[in-house]
């Protein structure tokens, strides 16, 4: 009894010992797969009673049109006042004919000869060479006619000037085709003095062809004109408000943001607000329809100072939020949106590898690029990231290791 009880606890530990030696260990890997990236920072804000938006022109130009009046309604794009923009068309035309001229002299520069032009040069280079020959011939004949007294030295020196004569004739007239043929190739200097020039006057159109598309001054909100500062025929500027409307439901959400966050913020950038109810949250969308042209010193809650920028967001309309004012609200200030592979900020090490869990169970290491963070998360590029299983916790694992492991996928 006792040998057979012996032999069973053997039978167990050996195959104890053949599953521990045979099973894979388990690695908690994520798999890769392309998602919405997002790059935000929140802010409190605070609701607001009525307020209101002062409009000013983009551009100094003459007040053509008023197109409404104080009280009216207005939805947000309306178009309220109507630029004259004839002098900054008049100039874009001045550019263009500049432009124009610019390259014809380019294209005069480098005009090519005609190719008739070329090839009449060379027929009579080929006349002068055959009459060369006749005249070489000529002179060899009578040389040998002086040196036997049969012609005058006169005579003689009259037929070698004529011989000279045609080929001085012959050399001119190579170099005369040599520098037509040179024209056909227009130095690297000449070339880039027209490229400079075309590329300023381009440059200056561009420019002006985008304060005219700004030739009408709109409403940033839907809500109403309370006060309308242009008049018709007066010259607007940039730095004096031209118009002001407030939001219909009179209520908007003031917040400070620090500088350099600010600087990545934008007039019409949409905004989320996240307001809190008893029981959970809810989240809304508004806009940035303004940037304070100066930053504020603050005192943060740590006692710290601090240089904030006043931003105000407008809630879009027929939502839910309640606007009352004093409430508090987050502000959630969207700077990068984009789909693409998104990593665990814990699942890379070394600054810029990933350890990636082959179908073998064994581990690669891959260098990939950083394009963006945020708290938690880098937005990466790299060849074939797309699909793979890496591992979730790489200073969990060494890189060196010749075992084989299990994908335990993270929930």
């Amino acid at each position: 009894m006792k040998k057979k009880v012996i032999i069973a606890v053997v039978l167990l530990i050996a195959a104890a010992l053949g599953f521990s030696l045979t099973s894979k260990p388990s690695v908690e890997v994520i798999k890769l797969e392309s998602k919405l990236y997002k790059k935000t920072f929140v802010e409190e804000g605070k609701i607001k009673s009525v307020d209101s938006i002062d409009v000013y022109s983009k551009i100094n130009a003459k007040a053509l049109k008023v197109l409404v009046k104080e009280g009216v309604e207005v939805s947000k794009g309306d178009k309220i006042i109507e630029l004259d923009t004839k002098e900054l068309k008049n100039s874009v035309d001045a550019l263009k004919g500049q432009l124009k001229s610019v390259e014809g002299q380019e294209k005069a520069a480098f005009k090519s000869p005609l190719e008739s032009e070329i090839n009449g040069k060379k027929l009579e280079i080929e006349q002068i060479e055959k009459d060369i020959k006749e005249a070489k011939d000529d002179f060899d004949k009578n040389q040998t006619i002086y040196n036997n007294g049969g012609i005058s030295k006169e005579e003689f020196e009259t037929i070698k000037n004529n011989l000279a004569k045609l080929e001085n004739n012959l050399l001119q007239q190579k170099e005369a085709l040599a520098l037509l043929e040179e024209r056909t190739k227009p130095t690297v200097g000449d070339k880039e003095h027209y490229e400079g020039l075309k590329e300023s006057l381009r440059a200056e159109i561009k420019n002006l062809e985008e304060k005219i598309n700004s030739s009408h001054i709109k409403s940033p909100i839907t809500g109403v004109v309370s006060k309308i500062y242009a008049k018709k025929g007066e010259n607007l500027n940039t730095v004096s408000p031209v118009f002001k409307v407030y939001s219909k439901d009179g209520y908007e959400i003031e917040t400070y943001i620090l500088t350099d966050k600010a600087i990545d913020v934008e007039l019409g950038d949409d905004v989320d607000i996240i307001q809190e109810r008893s029981d959970h949250k809810e989240t809304f969308t508004g806009v940035i329809t303004y940037i304070a042209p100066a930053a504020e010193e603050m005192v943060s809650s740590l006692g710290l100072k601090e240089q904030k920028v006043k931003v105000l967001v407008v809630p879009d309309e027929k939502q839910g939020i309640v606007l009352r004012p004093g409430y508090e609200v987050d502000l959630v200030f969207k700077l990068v949106e984009e789909e693409g592979i998104v990593i665990p900020k814990i699942s890379i090490y070394d600054e810029d590898k990933i350890i990636k869990l082959n179908e073998e169970g064994m581990f690669e290491e891959i260098v990939v690029t950083k394009i963006s963070s945020n708290e938690t998360e880098y937005l990466v590029t790299g060849e074939g990231l797309e699909g793979i299983n890496i591992v979730y916790k790489p200073e969990d694992v060494s890189l060196n290791s010749n075992k084989k492991y299990k994908a335990d996928f993270k929930n």
